[in-house]
């Protein structure tokens, strides 16, 4: 017996810039949290100010970047709304995808041997054999990265993700973020036309 791999996928990655991880990291410890499922999350309207806008832009071209690469048939995709998360020795985070975004992402700002993991359905789940027969554990596809500070992961929203335990005497602080489509929404073939929304995302309330 052999085993053929199939449908190679993909999560976007890139190093942010020192000035832009410096304010996101102040924002963190500055935050004002609240008790989540495992873990500390912060209020988002702390991230409207004038003062984070370095680290808005700098995610919204980003956006822009996926945007041009998958060729969505939006003018943009922009950042809606920020937050950030704070675990304490041992905490962890529930498995849990984002609604109402499109693409999400996550800024590692401080050191922890916790792992990220993603997950979704193989072709081997009940979904694709209409029976619901199989082990999830081999049904399931997982990628999980680990913690580094400095690094920005992008992801669809609707992918499930979790934490694993921070192991740190000092507190695990992440960036976190979703977008949604704004501007014109429809194609832009040279062939037809088939302009369906105009949207506008506020980014400030």
């Amino acid at each position: 017996m052999r085993k053929t791999e199939v449908f190679t996928d993909w999560l976007y990655e890139w190093d942010v810039p020192q000035d832009v991880l410096d304010i996101a990291l102040t924002h963190a410890r500055e935050a004002t949290y609240y008790g989540a499922v495992k873990n500390q999350t912060s209020y988002p309207e702390q991230f409207f100010g004038d003062d984070f806008d370095p680290v808005r832009d700098w995610v919204d071209a980003r956006l822009h970047e996926i945007k041009l690469d998958l060729d969505l048939e939006c003018e943009y995709l922009k950042s809606t709304v920020f937050w950030t998360t704070k675990s304490e020795r041992g905490q962890w985070h529930h498995t849990h995808k984002h609604g109402f975004s499109v693409v999400s992402g996550i800024i590692y700002l401080t050191p922890s041997g916790s792992q990220t993991w993603f997950s979704r359905e193989s072709v081997w789940a009940p979904d694709h054999t209409g029976i619901a027969i199989h082990n999830q554990e081999k049904s399931s596809l997982l990628f999980k990265r680990q913690t580094e500070v400095g690094k920005a992961i992008f992801f669809p929203s609707g992918v499930m993700h979790s934490v694993t335990q921070h192991d740190r005497t000092e507190p695990r602080h992440t960036l976190s973020f979703n977008s949604y489509v704004s501007g014109q929404i429809g194609s832009y073939s040279d062939i037809h036309s088939r302009r369906l929304l105009n949207l506008t995302v506020n980014q400030k309330q």
